[in-house]
């Protein structure tokens, strides 16, 4: 399965900042999209794509953009939310490939794909 999500990807750890909810709120907006996924486990690919003024090369913190730990949590947390729900949350995630990179067209698309019984 995969979903796409326009907008500027937040990386914030506080949960309760307004930019956060927002953005992961949009996040589980277009996951309501789908239906829930079963009980199982599964594989999650996370490819973000940051405005090039988030790479800000002469500022050492964030010469590289946002941090990619930021960027995933409040993904995790609208998957658990809507299409984990029925699987168990996050916890269900057991693989996880993440990256990100500057564009023109920020936002995130996410991969889900169920993991077969038996893989290690």
């Amino acid at each position: 399965m995969r979903i796409r999500v326009d907008g500027e990807p937040i990386a914030v750890r506080t949960k309760k900042k307004p930019s956060r909810v927002a953005w992961q709120n949009a996040v589980a907006d277009k996951c309501r999209e789908r239906l829930p996924l079963p009980e199982g486990t599964y594989r999650v690919r996370l490819d973000f794509v940051l405005p090039p003024a988030s790479y800000q090369r002469k500022n050492k913190q964030s010469s590289e953009g946002k941090d990619l730990d930021n960027l995933v949590s409040p993904v995790f947390d609208a998957l658990t939310e809507t299409l984990l729900v029925s699987a168990g949350g996050d916890s269900k995630i057991v693989e996880l490939f993440a990256t990100k990179r500057p564009g023109e067209d920020p936002g995130v698309q996410i991969t889900i794909v169920p993991r077969k019984a038996g893989s290690p």
